[in-house]
């Protein structure tokens, strides 16, 4: 993250999740700049989808009586965590400790793509919501009405799995990809040829922003890359190590995608299999039991005497 206030954190992995608990420390600002650079570190968090963490009491005291929480962290695939205070420096600033339970991670968070699928759901509702009303059952129509409506696109959504990582494009991008929408909707609205024109224009100077804004993203990420840090290295390795994908597996409640949830079909699925086998029930079965045990109950096991 390119803000000035963070300084860089620690990274560790616990489980099947990576855990990016990145300890970054505020530095004060004067006016503005520091109401600027807290908006952008919230939003840069909240668009990550990290917890933030912060202890509950201030880090920071001077003789202004200003005392404020310098220290924060992020976390992400952790359920418990704490953060406290030391008080056990003669400085003015405070300690703070970050205690993660890396024997308790949470699976990491699927990001899907849901569609729907109106034909379907034309058919739905076409079968399910009856012609006119009744005036006494007008109350009545409008609550089956409202329940048909989300249960219909209930049964005619579909949710796909996306592995590819999000692209954050910046304002000027999504500018242009919003006015190539709307000149497509124009055209396939009026079928007026300058608007296809203009989409067919719109789509080309998308594609080159997109292609130069990767561009410079990788050749930021490049300049920043040190042998010192191991961080040269880790990329080379990631580069020239094969990965072997694993597909997803149909367990009993459906696919099975991250490592916890394919842990939980394995499990169901043996628990079901490794199960005593109940003895069936059979009259004709029960019947020749029966008449097996009365036979050797009655038969005499006494030897006969031998001939003279």
């Amino acid at each position: 993250m390119h803000l000035p206030l963070i300084r860089t954190g620690i990274s560790v992995k616990a489980g099947s999740s990576f855990v990016t608990p990145a300890v970054a420390s505020l530095e004060p600002r004067q006016g503005k700049h520091k109401r600027k650079y807290s908006v952008q570190l919230c939003n840069w968090a909240v668009g990550s989808a990290l917890d933030i963490l912060a202890p509950d009491t201030p880090t920071h005291f001077n003789t202004y009586h200003t005392n404020a929480i310098l220290e924060i962290g992020f976390a992400v695939n952790l359920s418990h965590t704490e953060v406290f205070t030391i008080n056990e420096l003669s400085s003015d600033h405070n300690p703070v400790i970050f205690d993660f339970i890396t024997n308790n991670v949470l699976p990491p968070i699927l990001r899907t793509l849901k569609s729907i699928n109106w034909t379907k759901f034309q058919e739905i509702i076409y079968h399910n919501i009856p012609g006119n009303p009744q005036i006494d059952d007008l109350d009545l129509a409008v609550q089956n009405f409202t329940s048909n409506v989300s249960n219909a696109i209930s049964a005619s959504t579909s949710t796909r799995l996306i592995n590819t990582l999000h692209l954050r494009l910046p304002e000027n991008i999504r500018e242009l990809i919003r006015a190539k929408n709307r000149f497509r909707k124009l055209w396939n609205n009026t079928r007026y040829p300058p608007y296809k024109r203009e989409v067919n224009a719109l789509i080309r100077q998308t594609r080159s922003e997109i292609q130069d804004h990767k561009n410079r993203t990788w050749k930021n990420f490049l300049l920043t890359l040190n042998p010192e840090d191991n961080s040269l290295y880790n990329l080379h390795r990631k580069f020239s190590k094969r990965h072997t994908p694993f597909p997803p597996l149909h367990g009993p409640g459906g696919m099975a995608y991250s490592d916890f949830e394919k842990a939980e079909a394995f499990k169901d699925t043996l628990e079901v299999t490794f199960q005593e086998n109940e003895e069936p029930y059979c009259d004709d079965k029960i019947e020749v039991e029966n008449l097996v045990n009365h036979f050797f109950d009655n038969f005499a096991t006494s030897t006969p005497p031998l001939p003279l």
